[in-house]
């Protein structure tokens, strides 16, 4: 069976390599920022925790901001993702028959769901595994150092990204419903599991003080995602149609494990306490957390096939998902990374050579922003992705104008707005912004049909 699974490695090695890996510009614009003077959340919007943009400022320092670098580290993620799912697969079902089924569900269905791509939830899945691991340790044995390990996992996952408190909570409610106990109790009686939780929130705490930014680390990572947002125009997208049924598709696939023992009804449960990293902003790539227990649950059903109707259900949604995971690997069969395409390198080349020495600030008005650091072009303060929930928040607009005055930044690089919504992304156009740019800013050199660099009118 290692054979197997070390063929399944091949093969998961193999299609990422071969599909298009999306390096989402967010995971190189911050820390270029912050290796250029900028302090999150004071100078940079970002609405999630810092233990992701800090490491991924350390790694840029060695590697810097193009794509291989992080297409490697993203597929190291992916192949310690599998990795944890046969040896979890194997340590909770007794089978090396089940970890393998587990481990191929994995590699075949992961990259149409977007794992080829870095982000936050990636990042995240291997914390979640060993969390569930840890916590099921903790059922069987009721040792409080299991219950330490679960929280310590998951503690570091929330400090990569907030969503995560949702599943925290089930396994909570989950421990209070088994043990029948007040939930109060149960956190009483492993206080000692919260103690990374105080001290990860003590030592950011610190940092941002000296930063002189603590009211804005409070503000975008707890106030903002658990208050603010889903009332901000354009930030909540609900899947479309189709991406519901491929949603329905996944459930109906772990029906037939539904026993009444209580350790399915557990993993059953974590599966879709996970389907909320989806929300506000449904994508795919929210998902790989979720894929990553489904493949264990799965896994299991499809290598015993204890009824007819199981094996039906399997068979029927396993044969709808390869079907979508097809026609996704045909349509994605590229080496070419996204939002790195080559006219990008050509457009950074010229941008650099205007931005001598790094002396002139060039603005980059709705995109593209990975521009930033591969011309080696800097912005003014503050600087945030021109989404409209930051945008149309507060007074966000009268700052970003209010640094560009007093930096006086040289240039704007300004991309034509697209057909659409008022509020769809790429549509979008922050009014106060774009007529303080239109008044202020002149046509200069004209890059693309859609690509204009405009100068500051000094008359």
């Amino acid at each position: 069976m290692l054979i197997f699974f070390s063929l399944s490695v091949f093969l998961h090695v193999f299609l990422l390599v071969s599909t298009q890996f999306t390096l989402w510009p967010e995971m190189v614009v911050y820390p270029y920022l912050m290796n250029n003077g900028f302090i999150l959340y004071k100078d940079i919007l970002n609405p999630y925790q810092p233990i992701l943009s800090y490491a991924l400022a350390f790694f840029s320092k060695f590697f810097g901001y193009d794509p291989q670098p992080y297409k490697l580290l993203t597929i190291c993620l992916i192949l310690l993702t599998d990795l944890l799912i046969f040896v979890i697969a194997f340590k909770l079902f007794k089978s090396k028959k089940n970890a393998v089924f587990s481990t191929l569900l994995f590699v075949a269905f992961s990259i149409p769901f977007g794992a080829n791509g870095l982000w936050h939830d990636l990042v995240q899945t291997p914390l979640i595994l060993l969390s569930i691991f840890s916590f099921g340790k903790f059922l069987k044995t009721q040792k409080n150092n299991y219950f330490f390990w679960t929280f310590l996992f998951l503690t570091l996952a929330f400090f990569i990204k907030q969503q995560v408190i949702w599943f925290i909570f089930w396994l909570l409610i989950y421990s209070a419903l088994k043990y029948k106990q007040k939930l109060i109790n149960i956190l009483l009686g492993n206080i000692h599991a919260f103690i990374p939780f105080i001290l990860l929130m003590g030592f950011f705490t610190y940092i941002f003080l000296i930063k002189d930014a603590f009211n804005e680390y409070i503000f975008w990572t707890f106030t903002f995602p658990y208050f603010k947002a889903s009332s901000l125009p354009g930030y909540i997208l609900f899947p479309a149609k189709r991406q519901i049924f491929i949603l329905l598709i996944l459930t109906a696939a772990i029906i037939p494990y539904l026993s009444k023992r209580k350790k399915s009804w557990f993993i059953f449960g974590s599966f879709f306490s996970l389907l909320p990293f989806a929300y506000p902003r449904f994508d795919y790539f929210h998902l790989v957390p979720a894929l990553g227990v489904w493949s264990l649950i799965v896994g299991k059903s499809a290598s015993q096939f204890k009824s007819k109707i199981g094996f039906l259900t399997i068979l029927l949604t396993i044969s709808l998902l390869s079907a979508y995971g097809i026609r996704f690997y045909f349509s994605n069969w590229t080496t070419e990374t996204r939002f790195f395409e080559s006219n990008i390198y050509e457009l950074s080349v010229n941008l650099k050579s205007i931005a001598k020495n790094n002396s002139d600030l060039i603005f980059i008005q709705n995109g593209p922003d990975q521009l930033y650091p591969l011309a080696d072009i800097i912005p003014s303060k503050p600087w945030g992705t021109q989404f409209p929930w930051y945008m149309e928040l507060d007074d966000t607009q009268n700052k970003i104008i209010k640094g560009l005055e007093n930096e006086r930044v040289k240039y704007i690089l300004s991309r034509n707005y697209d057909k659409g919504e008022k509020y769809d992304l790429g549509a979008y156009k922050p009014e106060a912004l774009s007529s303080f740019i239109e008044n202020k800013y002149k046509p200069y050199i004209q890059f693309s049909s859609n690509l204009i660099l405009e100068k500051i009118d000094e008359n």
